[in-house]
């Protein structure tokens, strides 16, 4: 059932809107259906010697593959009068020369279906189903209980075949509604995915999970973390010489590196400024490592870079510089979120890296002390820090005791 009425999908149809789709497919299965069946019992009311029947069947067959040629075409009002006086019409004809007995009221149910299934104003479906109602009564009194006197079986074979559409509208058209219901449920869950995905790509799964649970500020406040940004030394008259294309895709191939490596030392990439990357450790979620984790990425970091110039023939080089302390952490913003750090230990990371010197990671006093030692120090002495004054900072050579 599934592959029937999958090959019927008009969900490229964008000038039809989702109820006409959902109408046009049904009336496309069980019409098709429907129109065979009275074609088949054309040759059992002539053998009975019931013409009239029998032209009216032929009238029914037209009749609905009328309603599904119009319906396609994105007809609604003609397709349904001509259901109605179909399913009405062999109602009273097959009961009036057959009987009660024929079972052709139960037929009036569809009418019923079809009410709610055409996508027209709730009057008209409202008349659908009192003309339903009022045949189905006015059958019952007046209709004798069984008019033609030939066999019982064949009275039988016709009370079946009646009930027996019945059903299968029944059926196809829960078949094909639970089918949508599914689909539903699937396109739901695949959105529900996407989405955990993206948020969880914005923002920390912590974070995200708090940002679910309730609408209040995410703001904390660290008393031990440390901040590393990275920027490209002489980007601007490199991008200038290459293409955006050509741009972006060297771009997104560093930093998709550098992201792999920030989630394998476990730490917490802050956001990208242009060619300028910003990592934190130990938020957030607090860990008494946070400088030494940081500056072992750092040192992997410059290997990174060393590949990468290796296997795509560039020559970049980076600024390293890293500072710890005090932060406050955060959720900005209502359409798009940003996970951010603020504070002097901030500013005094960025300024570690704009003072810095190409492919050396300079570091402050404060994340000097925090490190437990195999480090190689070089003082840089005092320097003029825009903002600060007068600072003492480090290069730190490698991860090795000095010799």
């Amino acid at each position: 059932m599934k592959d029937l009425f999958s090959q019927l999908d008009l969900s490229t149809q964008t000038n039809l809107s989702q109820e006409q789709q959902r109408f046009i497919v049904m009336i496309s299965v069980i019409g098709s259906i429907t129109a065979l069946y009275h074609g088949l019992v054309i040759p059992l009311f002539l053998w009975m010697g019931l013409a009239n029947l029998a032209w009216f069947n032929v009238f029914s067959v037209i009749a609905w593959c009328l309603v599904v040629l119009l319906a396609r075409r994105g007809m609604l009002y003609l397709p349904a009068l001509l259901i109605v006086a179909e399913i009405g019409g062999y109602v009273a004809l097959c009961t009036r020369y057959i009987g009660w007995e024929s079972g052709a009221h139960f037929l009036l149910f569809n009418l019923g279906w079809a009410a709610f299934a055409i996508p027209i104003n709730n009057w008209f479906r409202l008349s659908g189903i009192a003309v339903a109602i009022l045949e189905f009564v006015l059958l019952y009194f007046t209709s004798g209980r069984v008019a033609w006197n030939g066999a019982p079986s064949v009275i039988e074979l016709i009370w079946l075949s009646n009930v027996a559409t019945v059903f299968a509208f029944g059926i196809l058209t829960a078949a094909y509604l639970f089918r949508l219901v599914r689909k539903a449920e699937k396109a739901q869950q695949e959105a529900f995915l996407l989405s955990e995905s993206l948020l969880h790509n914005v923002l920390p799964p912590t974070i995200a999970g708090r940002l679910k649970q309730s609408n209040a500020v995410i703001a904390d406040c660290f008393s031990d973390a440390s901040v590393l940004f990275a920027d490209i030394e002489g980007f601007t008259p490199l991008s200038q010489r290459l293409t955006p294309v050509e741009l972006v895709q060297m771009l997104n191939d560093l930093f998709s590196r550098i992201d792999d490596l920030v989630h394998t030392h476990g730490l917490e990439k802050i956001k990208t400024i242009g060619d300028a990357y910003m990592v934190a450790a130990g938020i957030p979620d607090r860990r008494s490592d946070h400088a030494d984790a940081i500056v072992a990425f750092a040192f992997e970091l410059q290997e990174t870079l060393t590949l990468f110039n290796r296997e795509t023939g560039r020559n970049l080089r980076l600024r390293i510089g890293i500072n710890s302390g005090p932060v406050t952490a955060g959720v900005i913003g209502r359409h798009r979120f940003l996970y951010d750090l603020w504070g002097d230990s901030v500013n005094t990371a960025a300024r570690m890296e704009s003072h810095g010197i190409p492919d050396e990671i300079h570091i402050t006093e404060e994340t000097r002390r925090l490190l437990k030692g195999g480090y190689c120090f070089e003082e840089r002495g005092m320097i003029p820090v825009k903002g600060k004054g007068e600072m003492n900072t480090y290069f730190l050579r490698r991860p090795a005791p000095c010799i």
